[in-house]
């Protein structure tokens, strides 16, 4: 199942084949039209997955000069 959003047009059909809703694509896109197609069941698996938690980083934010100067010293102590 797809739903076809056609933001030029102001519409929004559900369509069932994958066929269907990509003619319906390219006729609008063929207008200029701004469209897109979602894939429904997929875009419910991601909301039922949740948001996903950020990397914690334990380092302090450092300088692109901090970064160069830190690997010169590490490649100097080898």
């Amino acid at each position: 199942m797809f739903q076809c959003l056609c933001d030029t047009c102001e519409e929004r059909e559900l369509i069932e084949e994958l066929e269907q809703a990509q003619e319906y694509f390219n006729e609008h896109a063929d207008r200029g039209c701004e469209v897109e197609i979602i894939n429904v069941e997929l875009a419910a698996d991601q909301l039922n997955t949740g948001p996903t938690q950020p990397a914690s980083c334990t380092e302090e934010p450092r300088t692109a000069n901090e970064i160069s100067s830190r690997e010169g010293q590490q490649s100097a102590d080898r």
